[in-house]
């Protein structure tokens, strides 16, 4: 998803952030501390102007909650669930749309977002 929205023709450029890129969790664990992780994400989720929740593995904590927080601070959400899986309701709430795949979710940011 990240790829394709920095090649987005546009007004506005995006500045995609994927939290899981800033720490590598095969390092030793004493490299960093989990409060350190939570805190970066959360910080970058309070920071954004938009969302995008993979929930083909919607079981994690973390994920849940930074979308409270974005919920919290009326930060759009969108979602991308290509498996089927079965998302918690209050997860479909927060969330302005669900997307199937990941081309129609593209699409949508550029449209919606992004023009």
């Amino acid at each position: 998803i990240i790829e394709l929205l920095k090649n987005t023709d546009g007004y506005y450029r995006p500045r995609c952030i994927n939290p899981t890129d800033y720490y590598n969790y095969s390092m030793p664990s004493d490299s960093y501390t989990q409060r350190e992780i939570m805190d970066f994400d959360f910080n970058k989720v309070r920071t954004s102007d938009l969302i995008i929740v993979n929930f083909n593995a919607p079981k994690s904590l973390g994920t849940a909650a930074e979308l409270a927080i974005a919920y919290d601070r009326g930060i759009p959400i969108l979602g991308l669930c290509e498996a089927g899986e079965d998302i918690y309701p209050w997860q479909k709430d927060m969330s302005l749309k669900i997307f199937g795949n990941m081309e129609d979710l593209v699409a949508y940011v550029r449209g919606y977002f992004l023009d």
